[in-house]
């Protein structure tokens, strides 16, 4: 070793121990993280030989800094997998869980079904640009405290379930309610004014004709009246 030189070695140093504590259960508003979105592929296990991607998203839980400190952040992964119910129906894998995330947020999720080796699935990538497109919007969640695991021994907050507010319930449905009896008003407008048009043109004619029928009676008059 040339004098001087340095080297450093990473088994005589000792690793800092980090531990993550969760934030208390119950009801947050949690704002979306849209750079945080991005799309993963779960490893294949006897349980789930062949896993699909899923479209994980973090969201900040507001009102759980500490002395000022940042707010605590929460993950999510929402599986687009196809498998049929109880019923036979085929509906998302945790499906509520989509389609909550939409109804919280007052909106409505329109995707193409594609397939994925060999399974039908909800376009990760609609998924995906979905959430993107609402980075910032903040929606109301349960949250609760998952336990640990073997591979990871820390316990975390998951979202349990996605609440919708009453003032985004059926907000576009409304809204297309709304366009549809306007277009009925104007279409019954229109035909209310095209029914009084007819009249005044049928009450014009019969004008026309009395005029006429009194011009004939006078003009018989003057002829007697001659004779």
């Amino acid at each position: 070793m040339a004098k001087g030189e340095k080297t450093f070695n990473s088994s005589q140093v000792e690793k800092k121990k980090r531990t993550y504590e969760p934030f208390p259960p119950g009801e947050y508003d949690l704002k979306v993280l849209g750079d945080t979105v991005e799309i993963r592929k779960a490893e294949p296990s006897k349980k789930n030989p062949t896993p699909v991607s899923y479209v994980s998203c973090g969201f900040e839980a507001l009102g759980t800094g500490v002395d000022g400190g940042k707010n605590k952040r929460v993950y999510h992964n929402f599986f687009c997998k196809m498998e049929p119910g109880k019923d036979g129906i085929v509906t998302p894998e945790c499906a509520d869980q989509i389609k909550g995330f939409a109804d919280a947020l007052g909106a409505a999720l329109k995707a193409s079904i594609v397939e994925e080796s060999g399974i039908e699935v909800i376009s990760q990538l609609a998924v995906k640009k979905f959430i993107e497109a609402h980075d910032g919007d903040v929606v109301r969640a349960h949250v609760g405290i998952q336990k640990g695991t073997k591979d990871y021994p820390d316990p975390k907050n998951v979202i349990k379930e996605f609440i919708e507010s009453e003032g985004n319930s059926g907000r576009e449905d409304e809204d297309e309610d709304e366009e549809d009896t306007d277009e009925e008003d104007e279409k019954d407008t229109d035909e209310d004014n095209d029914d009084e048009d007819s009249d005044d043109d049928a009450d014009d004619e019969d004008d026309d004709e009395d005029d006429l029928k009194a011009a004939v009676s006078k003009k018989k008059a003057k002829s007697k009246s001659r004779k």
